[in-house]
């Protein structure tokens, strides 16, 4: 067990220096290099994952989908997802995340979607963007929680933005279950390694109007039920793994 954490510390030594050494340079080549982001993230995401050292176990496969919905347990959901997702995805995230000086471009540099949750006004223009970002053929991608979960048994409840998006434009998407990404990358408690589980679930389309208003549920919650009782099969096993 010692030789173990001995492993993970060094990995997540290794893995703050590979974001402090390389950060700074992807966002300079995005911002001079805009037409290779997609590329440039590709490759940031597939080394990262390759230094972390980190097991993943892809169950499914991404299909043809506008948006993207996933919970969220940790930093490395994004990295897999910007690694190994076909397409060219764009983040619907927290105004807060793009505040730090150098960091924070690295949401601005590849014109992520940055609301303010607090603001009404932030949602209406996060509804513009999302259409210019469609039309630009990119695929959004939300986490429904709005933040991080502590990794457990239960989702946080999901905010109303991935709701508002796919209502608004009919958009298809495909949730993805992120299983044990927490315990496997917390840098926060310099420990990385370990297996995590990405489950891509089908392709699915919102329901019209009038099913929404005859439906006895909430289709939204629905969703969030379904995919937690995925989540669910997973969890025990992911946990007694690592």
């Amino acid at each position: 067990m010692i030789i173990v954490r001995c492993v993970r510390f060094i990995r997540a030594i290794i893995c703050i220096c590979f974001i402090i050494s390389v950060v700074p340079l992807m966002v300079v080549l995005m911002y001079s290099l805009f037409r290779y982001h997609r590329l440039l993230r590709q490759w940031f995401g597939r080394v990262f994952l390759f230094i972390s050292g980190v097991k993943v176990r892809f169950v499914g496969e991404f299909k043809d989908a506008q948006l993207i919905i996933m919970n969220h347990q940790s930093y490395l959901d994004v990295i897999f997802l910007e690694a190994m997702h076909p397409k060219n995805l764009c983040w619907v995230a927290k105004k807060e995340l793009g505040d730090p000086i150098l960091y924070g471009h690295a949401l601005k540099a590849p014109q992520m979607i940055l609301i303010d949750r607090e603001d009404k006004t932030s949602l209406v223009a996060m509804l513009k963007t999302a259409q210019e970002r469609l039309q630009e053929g990119r695929i959004l991608a939300i986490f429904p929680e709005g933040t991080r979960s502590q990794g457990e048994e239960e989702f946080l409840p999901f905010k109303v933005g991935g709701k508002m998006l796919i209502e608004k434009f009919e958009l298809t998407f495909q949730p993805v279950v992120v299983v044990n990404t927490r315990s496997v990358f917390d840098l926060a408690k310099l420990s990385v390694g370990g297996e995590a589980t990405f489950i891509a679930l089908d392709v699915m389309s919102p329901p019209s109007k009038q099913e929404r208003k005859n439906a006895q549920s909430d289709w939204y919650e629905d969703l969030k039920a379904q995919m937690h009782n995925v989540y669910l099969s997973y969890y025990q096993q992911n946990k007694d793994t690592n």
